[in-house]
């Protein structure tokens, strides 16, 4: 009987994950804000901000960068919702009300 192969050397082991994490560069910027900062606001390429951030000693792929700036125009954050609106959001959508009728917030 074959071994099964496995593609991660320690695959018994688990190693924490980085996703959600913000990366704090030596200049005291978050990562994903300095080059987001960089690509919309300074217009600089996504080549020429890898260079930049390996001369700050932060070195990183490509592929951080590209994933950071792959909507062509600057992201806007989300606004959060607080639970009232969603409670109001859910109501409104509600099949069991009739048609004429519209949920409003309780207060």
């Amino acid at each position: 009987m074959a071994k099964a192969k496995s593609k991660d050397k320690d695959a018994g082991e688990s190693t924490p994950s980085k996703k959600g994490t913000k990366v704090i560069l030596p200049n005291g910027e978050a990562r994903v804000d300095f080059i987001r900062r960089r690509y919309y606001d300074d217009e600089q390429t996504r080549s020429a901000i890898v260079k930049e951030l390996k001369d700050m000693e932060h070195e990183v792929p490509y592929q951080i960068v590209f994933a950071a700036t792959k909507t062509k125009e600057k992201p806007v954050p989300k606004p959060k919702a607080s639970k009232a609106d969603a409670d109001w959001v859910s109501d409104a959508s509600d099949p069991s009300s009739e048609e004429g009728e519209t949920a409003s917030p309780s207060h």
